[in-house]
């Protein structure tokens, strides 16, 4: 039987469960037609073979592949549970969405042929639902309640609103800055002194004196040229230049 390892610091404890629990069991039984199983197997039609159905007291693990994007977007895997009055909790379909019915395990795999094929494992409970073997099982795989994911998902919605709040905070105090800057900049009297970094300090730090102004730019006579790695000499002569006042602060 081919066995999915999952690489997590439980994979070869549940690894052990799952090869363990599903040794000896039968393949391809007669199957619920209201199952997720049945309903895999209809999808996949014949136009290949049907991969082995493990069976072991009533949990199905059920190893497929879809081969097509087409095949993904098309394959519900929620349209059993909601014939079955049940909920999808994430990729698991749950009675009141806390008693797990099924879970359908997906990720992308290379294609044979190039582009991308999905690999699925399906585990499925066509018996007692409050087995401990069916609950050592949804355990193993990590299954929390509605309840619980609705609260994990509010926690993660709170927090991205914060940080969408706090960045979007961030640029209207760093928008007003500049304002304020090009305003200051575009008022100071001939003889200030003004600076300007070219990205972030790389290309270095400008230096100059204010000799005038026009409508839409100021008149920079140049005194200083520095960076990390030494002093250009660039401004040697004090050249005079026109520049638009974006980025030019006053300075000292």
């Amino acid at each position: 039987m081919e066995v999915v390892v999952m690489i997590n610091k439980y994979s070869s404890v549940f690894l052990m469960l799952m090869v363990l629990f599903f040794s000896g069991c039968s393949s391809n039984p007669s199957l619920p037609s209201n199952s997720m199983t049945s309903y895999v197997q209809n999808f996949l039609g014949d136009e290949f073979p049907n991969p082995p159905i493990s069976v072991n007291n009533s949990i199905v693990k059920y190893e497929f592949t879809l081969w097509t994007t087409k095949e993904k977007l098309y394959f519900d895997k929620s349209k059993v549970c909601i014939e079955k009055h049940a909920v999808m909790v994430g990729d698991w379909c749950a009675y009141n969405g806390t008693t797990p019915l099924y879970y359908v395990e997906s990720h992308q795999i290379r294609h044979p042929e190039g582009g991308f094929a999905y690999r699925n494992v399906l585990y499925e409970n066509l018996g007692d639902v409050a087995s401990p073997d069916w609950k050592n099982i949804y355990t193993s795989l990590g299954f929390i309640t509605k309840e619980k994911m609705d609260l994990k998902k509010k926690k993660e919605s709170d927090a991205y609103k914060a940080a969408s709040a706090e960045a979007e905070n961030s640029y209207k105090k760093e928008k007003q800055r500049l304002i304020n800057s090009v305003a200051q900049v575009m008022r100071s009297d001939v003889g200030t002194v003004i600076c300007k970094s070219e990205n972030d300090n790389y290309l270095g730090l400008y230096k100059g004196y204010v000799e005038g102004h026009s409508k839409s730019k100021v008149k920079v006579r140049l005194f200083s040229h520095t960076a990390a790695i030494g002093k250009f000499n660039d401004t040697d002569q004090q050249p005079i230049i026109w520049s638009a006042p974006y980025g030019w602060y006053v300075c000292d």
